[in-house]
């Protein structure tokens, strides 16, 4: 991220030395400077700016009328992206003096710094997706499918076909396969059993485009690190009941009914 102002900033609007003076600018540097010092600009802090501006609507200070316009704009839905706070962020980093403008802009950067390191992945794979082709799962794959759509990996602790099973699904639970299974236990599955979390997103499709075959780009990270992963609604969403595994339920039903049959009609 360059450190150039944000693109509603046109000009420079830093307090001068004759508005520091004045109440109005002595009371604005206070309020900018404290939401700047250590890099990161919060929710108190935005509100805090948003009562004082707007108790000083009649300062006429360029620098209180462009807060004025940005802090409207940033609070307009009632959710602030983190976009939109490092764009506040310089906004107010850009009426500060320029000694104190400077201070503000290394602290942000060691934030964004440390940001990058927090969510640099503990291990990377490309891989494509295993078992694809069983339960249906090649029918949601062709209706919902695609480049970019993304994933969720997540440990399949009960797969009866081996302990490192990492299951592939989509954000709404819907169960397309598996990391492969030599990847899954060189290590992956520690990570997510001690903590970690999982990202992954397709980047293409291969084969048959009745039956394609996913490929995903994940990133692994242990506990405490990356970006905020969605577990919800549970660590392992339910897996979507197949036509083959209805199939299977009324078999045994059909073979339960039989032999309640032959045991009655033997007494």
């Amino acid at each position: 991220m360059t450190d150039s102002l944000p693109l509603h900033v046109t000009r420079r609007v830093s307090l001068t030395k004759s508005q520091l003076r004045s109440e109005h600018g002595a009371e604005l540097l206070s309020i900018c400077q404290s939401a700047t010092v250590d890099g990161v600009v919060t929710d108190s802090e935005i509100e805090e700016l948003r009562v004082w501006l707007e108790s000083s609507n009649e300062s006429d200070l360029p620098a209180a009328s462009l807060l004025r316009d940005i802090v409207g704009k940033v609070i307009a839905d009632g959710s602030i992206t983190p976009v939109e706070r490092v764009d506040l962020q310089r906004a107010v980093e850009s009426v500060l003096p320029p000694e104190l403008r400077r201070t503000a802009v290394i602290a942000r950067r060691e934030v964004e710094k440390a940001e990058r390191e927090r969510n640099r992945p503990d291990y990377t794979l490309n891989f494509m997706v295993a078992g694809c082709r069983f339960e249906g799962r090649s029918t949601v794959i062709v209706e919902s499918v695609a480049p970019g759509t993304t994933v969720k990996l997540l440990r399949d602790r009960a797969n009866r076909f081996s302990r490192h099973a990492i299951a592939v699904y989509l954000d709404d639970g819907r169960h397309i396969g598996f990391v492969p299974d030599d990847d899954a236990s060189s290590g992956l599955s520690e990570i997510l059993d001690s903590g970690g979390h999982a990202v992954g997103h397709v980047t293409k499709l291969l084969g048959n485009p009745n039956a394609p075959i996913p490929v995903v780009q994940s990133s692994f990270y242990d506990a405490g690190t990356g970006p905020p992963v969605d577990r919800s609604p549970s660590e392992s969403p339910h897996r979507k009941v197949s036509a083959s595994d209805w199939l299977g339920y009324l078999v045994l039903a059909v073979i339960a009914a039989l032999l309640a049959y032959g045991v009655f009609f033997r007494r």
